[in-house]
């Protein structure tokens, strides 16, 4: 219990599972091999022999049993894609479960021999007094099985509540508590795993540097409430434009934004970031001190890194901050390319 176990033969040709009843507790984890949006898959399973119908578990993909009796079960899983069609196949695994020492046929056979010698020497020996002493030891086994059963319960539901704890402190671990948007400190770990995986896979890696143009004067016309109310504005927009399943949208400091695209060419990149351009100037937030425009707009500085090419995270910083740099002194709202 609690340790994973190593089959005989490897996962994909295993069909049949035998486990001894001391195994009480045990879980499959299983998981469909989409890799569009991971996140976005659903699981369902059964154990025939012992539930009737399917079990909807979200996205969880980990199944956990307790107590089973012994006997054969034959547990099924299915799963949707990412756009949550369910598939037509299923995971099968026939289980087998032991039954226990005092469960099998020559168990009962030997408590039948005690129970016709317990009613025979019951007819001469008290017999009133060994029924009562029967009833209470069963009473007591049943109370015992009780609590066991409740604590089992409850070191369960203790378990999932610590998971669902870490879960969400990661989240606010990683997540910029103004825009919603991934933190700096999420984009300085996301960027290191792209550069590496960039180098292991030999796919282009862009990375995008936007600035609000002339905020600073935006926040002392109209206050700095009305200044978050902006950058919200402009997050939003970032994550309606880029909706991007691999890449990360991050509040980089301030009213600084950068976005992550792995595995997306020079022209894709220029592209995204052109659009997005469009789009932050087409939400006509007024900026009457904005010396580019009537509306709050962007300055994108964009960067990529072709297949084959060797960089460091360092590197793409300062090449997208300098091609950031250069279309402001070009006069801002629109999109430059670093090298």
């Amino acid at each position: 219990m609690g340790q994973s176990v190593k089959l005989k033969k490897p996962y994909p040709y295993v069909t049949d599972i035998e486990m001894s009843y001391l195994d009480y507790f045990f879980s499959f984890e299983f998981s469909v091999l989409d890799f569009i949006a991971p996140n976005k898959n659903k699981y369902a399973y059964k154990l025939e022999g012992y539930d009737d119908n399917w079990i909807d578990i979200g996205n969880r993909n980990i199944a956990s049993f307790t107590n089973l009796d012994g006997g054969s079960y034959k547990f099924l899983v299915k799963a949707t894609n990412s756009s949550g069609k369910w598939g037509e196949k299923f995971l099968s695994i026939n289980l087998y479960i032991s039954p226990p020492p005092w469960k099998t046929w020559w168990a009962y056979s030997l408590y039948l021999l005690i129970a016709a010698l317990v009613v025979f020497t019951a007819i001469y020996f008290r017999t009133r007094l060994q029924q009562t002493e029967i009833i209470q030891q069963k009473k007591f086994v049943s109370t015992l099985e009780q609590q066991v059963a409740q604590k089992t319960a409850s070191l369960n539901t203790q378990a999932k509540d610590l998971i669902d704890a870490n879960k969400k402190l990661q989240i606010l671990t990683y997540q910029d508590g103004l825009t919603g948007l991934y933190n700096r400190r999420y984009f300085d770990k996301r960027l290191t795993d792209e550069v590496n995986q960039n180098e292991r896979e030999n796919q282009p890696l862009s990375l995008i540097f936007g600035d609000v143009d002339h905020f600073k004067l935006f926040n002392d016309l109209y206050g700095h409430q009305q200044g978050d109310s902006c950058l919200k504005q402009v997050a939003q927009c970032i994550y309606n434009s880029i909706a991007t399943m691999t890449g990360a949208n991050c509040r980089y400091g301030g009213e600084e934004f950068a976005i992550i695209l792995p595995n997306t060419s020079i022209e894709q990149s220029t592209l995204v970031a052109e659009r997005l351009c469009l789009a932050i100037e087409s939400m006509k937030i007024p900026h009457e001190k904005s010396e580019t425009s009537a509306f709050i707009t962007l300055t994108l500085g964009v960067v990529t890194i072709p297949s084959g090419q060797k960089t460091s995270v360092d590197s793409m910083v300062l090449s997208a901050d300098n091609a950031l740099y250069l279309g402001k002194h070009k006069g801002r709202n629109r999109v430059t390319r670093g090298t």
